[in-house]
């Protein structure tokens, strides 16, 4: 499904999870596929004060990442659904626990296009053209 061309919100229904990855208006878009109790998780944003608390973060900081995160709060509890931001980090162990997943089939990669290194210009002027579907790779081997 191309999320850019189709009204997804309109089409699925009653999910458990959304990992969102992309804008705040597909952020939005994306409350109305859950079931009650589902969970939205993103992680392009915004944080929220819960994030911000696991952080140590101060108080102000604190209240300014509850502000910026209020209006998906609300629509999440209007929805009877958990809002949470992650923040993605490099982790080894982490990419440790994906590689039998990955060689057993269970999570299968969508990838798009591969460019090789040399061409590594063309590849960002394909992504930023929105037409990707899947990710876009560049070799260096």
């Amino acid at each position: 499904m191309n999320y850019q061309a189709e009204q997804f919100e309109s089409l699925l229904d009653g999910y458990d999870v959304v990992i969102n990855t992309q804008d705040k208006a597909t952020l939005a878009k994306s409350v109305g596929v859950l079931r009650p109790s589902g969970q939205l998780i993103s992680v392009s944003g915004p944080p929220d004060a819960d994030f911000a608390k696991a952080q140590g973060l101060n108080p102000v900081l604190r209240l300014v990442m509850s502000v910026l995160s209020s209006s998906i709060r609300r629509k999440a509890r209007l929805h009877n659904i958990r809002y949470a931001f992650h923040f993605m980090r490099a982790s080894g162990e982490q990419l440790e626990q994906l590689t039998p997943l990955l060689e057993a089939g269970t999570i299968r990669p969508v990838i798009d296009r591969v460019f090789p290194f040399a061409e590594i210009a063309d590849a960002f002027t394909y992504v930023e053209a929105g037409h990707a579907k899947g990710a876009v790779v560049v070799s260096i081997a």
